[in-house]
């Protein structure tokens, strides 16, 4: 008793410690207009300086004051009359709630105006003059972060959209300690030391990428948790630097933002002087930035720069709200100082709202950097491209440990919710809250049954199941007719992360009543390598080409051969980002030509004396063959994260390379192939800031050896969709043949999303929302001596329906060959956003 009565008071004095350390005055409110509503979105600064903050969604301020005294607090807010309040802070906290009158009053002269835009504009020149002073200050520096995340779900009220009910708020809150490491250019590394996310049970959402729809890769496919309302999770993301011409911030905006202070800034903003004030004894510039174009990838606020040094001293800058998908409404806030002759951020904040399903979620992130140690002996190579590392104990700190080293006091709310998740700590490993967690994973919708596939997670037993979507299992005219395929995939997780995987498909012929099934097992036997055994079998119809098109889908029964087959393989990461995959298979491959495709086939095919849609299946005598595989994939500079004993892959900016060798293996069990063939890949994409985004695919490869090779072991290349555009990375849209080939091949594609550039800035145009899209592709092969050229343009339309986005377009195609005459045609396109992968399919 008298230990424990000892430990507890230990840790009062900590936190007491911990409080009086890091002493601050709190003066907090509410900002409402005549009517009593709150006003979100109100700049809240002291009088002539820098320092502020701006309301949230329900008109709150919380600002930071580090001494008692006298202050003059500013309130600002465009369409309201700016207010001045003189306020004695003294105790700990002091409450001020300011109620704003609208601005009836007339704007000044446009000669005036006109001035104090002249002279913005000759002061952001000067700070563009000065920008490469600040691009590169040092090689590298390292600095405490602190982080605090802290969200609120309302409800809306169903005939309000700008009103709350009033009702039980529900809250999340996530705070992490860090050390971070900045080399210059661009490079980050963050060791977190603690790491604490106080979510609300109901507020957990995830989610996981798996392998749909996607070719034969051998690089990792995981299941990542993620909460889509945190935008601030790794310093990268709060990159707000507006020295760089661009700011790439895909959290935010799937297009690059401009710089207000970039090379383009005067084709994209206006600036005017608002005021001009004294802060320790420096001066200093207020402009406001207003962006020329409403859905352009644009910021709108406040800079504050200081005379003479020509330097970003602070700013309050929002972003376009047309440029987002996800959030409604996003401002970032961005203090420096200069700590050993250099500029860096010591505070940042971040201030958004999502609206989702009648609800409204505001977020504030605050990150404070502190201690700063400047041009170490630190280099790349020390983190040999790790972005973050969690250390064993970061996620077992106490209460006492955040107490002494938070640096900033919480609100009242968020340290009551705090105890109240800190006492229910005890059973937050049980099955019962484990699965209230699942909740919202494991919900199903319309999308997910049709489209995307649906999930279903046990957190407590480490285990997932994935079945996939209705639309991928269906096919129309398959051997024997209709078939519906159900696949899936069951795994489970062990706790020294080791993994096991299967995945059974059956796939079932109406017509006929018969069935064909395969599975395969995947065990992961060394997590931080990928090093797994896979065992794969089965008795199926297989598509000749993998080429995913709507002739692939509808005319599947003759486009497929009959397939028995067995197959182990082994993989594992060689080095960080190369993966290897070594596999054997034995299959007994059967020809379909003759078996019955169904009464739609032959039906089509007693009208259509003319056109011969509907080609006959691949006629060849049955065969076996024994195969055996090699394949490699390079990520060049993978970047990832090591976090409970597991590295989690990010991803490269870099190109990826592939390559595949396969040996058919004469006599071995009576095998009768003896060939080779290598095939190379690399594949990449590429952002051009405001100009969009580039992606780009090429694969060549040939036979070198053809002593034995059977018509099914050729390289395929499938004719084109009559009529629907397919995925431009993968096909060719005006491809009237289905080419076989021993010899060499070359394809290759490129495709231009231009963001929106093109119709962005052009009246009525940009009301459409339409995006324009451009590429070409080129086959080569030698056998044939053809050379197939062509190119697409078209305009795209992105949008939602409930909650999923989806995209359609129209494309105008041209090709040129020297087999054919040139022709062109208008084709419509279709696609979905993946939720489980977060990306379209071009």
């Amino acid at each position: 008793m008298k230990k424990k009565l000892v430990a507890a008071l230990g840790i009062l004095l900590l936190t007491l410690c911990g409080q009086n350390l890091f002493a601050q005055r709190i003066l907090k409110g509410t900002v409402t207009d005549t009517q009593g509503q709150a006003i979100p979105g109100v700049r809240v600064y002291v009088e002539n300086t820098t320092y502020g903050m701006i309301t949230d969604y329900n008109g709150g301020y919380f600002l930071e004051l580090k001494d008692a005294g006298t202050y003059l607090i500013h309130f600002k807010m465009l369409g309201m009359k700016d207010t001045l309040a003189e306020v004695l802070v003294t105790g700990k906290i002091t409450e001020l709630n300011i109620v704003l009158v609208e601005n009836v009053h007339e704007l000044g002269s446009v000669e005036v105006v006109t001035k104090k835009e002249n002279v913005a504009n000759g002061i952001i020149r000067h700070v563009q003059d000065n920008r490469k002073n600040f691009a590169l200050q040092f090689d590298n520096y390292t600095c405490n972060t602190y982080l605090k995340t802290s969200l609120q779900k309302e409800k809306i009220r169903p005939d309000d959209e700008d009103s709350l009910e009033k009702g039980p708020v529900k809250m999340s809150l996530i705070e992490s300690l860090s050390k971070s490491t900045f080399i210059a250019t661009d490079t980050y590394h963050e060791t977190i030391l603690a790491h604490h996310d106080y979510s609300d049970k109901e507020a957990s959402s995830t989610s996981s990428v798996v392998d749909y729809f996607m070719d034969d890769i051998i690089v990792p496919v995981q299941n990542i948790e993620v909460d889509p309302y945190l935008f601030f999770e790794k310093i990268q993301d709060g990159d707000f630097n507006l020295y760089q011409n661009m700011l790439n911030l895909p959290k935010i905006s799937e297009y690059p933002i401009t710089s207000p202070i970039g090379l383009q800034a005067f084709t994209n903003y206006k600036f005017k002087l608002t005021n001009v004030f004294t802060e320790s004894e420096q001066k200093i510039y207020e402009i406001q930035v207003t962006p020329r174009f409403s859905g352009a990838a644009l910021l709108e606020g406040s800079l504050y720069i200081i005379d003479s040094l020509w330097v970003i001293k602070s700013f309050n800058l929002s972003v376009n709200p047309g440029t987002m998908v996800f959030f409604k409404e996003f401002t970032v806030i961005h203090d420096y100082e200069q700590i050993d002759g250099f500029w860096v951020p010591v505070r940042r904040e971040f201030i958004y709202s999502i609206r989702e399903e009648g609800y409204i979620i505001t977020a504030n992130t605050r990150v404070n950097h502190s201690s700063y140690q400047f041009n170490q002996t630190t280099t790349i190579n020390d983190f040999k491209n790790e972005a973050s590392h969690y250390t064993d104990d970061a996620f077992s700190k106490d209460s006492a440990f955040w107490a002494q080293n938070r640096p900033l006091l919480l609100k009242q709310e968020e340290l009551d919710f705090i105890a109240e998740q800190n006492r229910i700590d005890s059973i937050k490993q049980s099955e019962y809250y484990l699965d209230s967690l699942d909740a919202d994973f494991n919900r199903i919708t319309f999308f997910d049954v049709t489209l995307n596939g649906v999930g279903l997670r046990n957190r407590f037993k480490q285990q997932e199941i994935y079945i996939s979507p209705l639309f991928s299992n269906l096919e129309l005219l398959g051997v024997g007719g209709f078939r519906y395929g159900f696949s899936g995939s069951y795994s489970k997780k062990f706790e020294n992360s080791q993994k096991i995987k299967v995945k059974p498909a059956i796939n079932f012929g109406i017509h006929k009543l018969d069935l064909k099934p395969s599975l395969e097992l995947d065990y992961t036997f060394l997590p931080l390598k990928f090093g797994s055994i896979e065992l794969e079998g089965g008795d199926v119809y297989q598509l000749l080409t993998n080429q995913l098109s709507m002739v692939n889908w509808l005319l599947s029964g003759t486009n497929s051969v009959r397939n028995r087959y067995v197959s182990i393989a082994h993989r594992r990461e060689l080095v960080n980002g190369l993966y290897g995959r070594i596999k054997f298979s034995y299959s007994d491959r059967q020809s379909v030509n003759g078996a019955d495709m169904g009464p739609i086939v032959d039906y089509i095919q007693s009208i259509d004396t003319v056109i011969n849609f509907i080609n006959e299946p691949i006629q060849f005598q049955e065969y076996k063959v024994a195969l055996l595989e090699l394949k490699f994939q390079y990520r060049f500079k993978q970047q990832y994260i090591i976090k409970k004993n597991e590295k989690l892959i990010i991803g490269t900016e870099y190109p990826e390379l592939e390559m595949t060798f396969k040996q058919g293996i004469p006599a071995l069990f009576d095998s009768e192939v003896s060939f080779n063939v290598i095939e190379f890949k690399v594949s990449d994409e590429i952002s051009f800031g405001n100009f969009g985004v580039s992606k780009w695919k090429v694969i060549g490869g040939s036979f070198l050896n053809t002593k034995d090779v059977r018509v099914i072991e050729y390289k395929y290349v499938k004719q084109s969709d009559m009529g629907l555009f397919s995925n431009p990375l993968n096909t060719h849209q005006l491809l009237d043949t289905t080419y076989s080939t021993t010899g060499a091949y070359v394809q290759a594609f490129y495709l231009h999303h231009f963001n929106g550039v093109l119709i962005n800035k052009i009246p009525i145009l940009n009301k459409t929302k339409f995006e324009t899209i451009a590429g070409v592709s080129l086959l080569y092969i030698d056998e044939f001596n053809l050379i197939h050229t062509e190119f697409f343009v078209g305009v795209e339309r992105k949008f939602k329906l409930f909650n999923q986005y989806l995209k359609y377009g129209f494309y105008y195609s041209g090709q040129f060959d020297d087999l054919n005459n040139s022709y062109f045609k208008l084709k419509i396109g279709f696609d979905y956003l993946n939720t489980f992968t977060n990306k379209w399919s071009y």
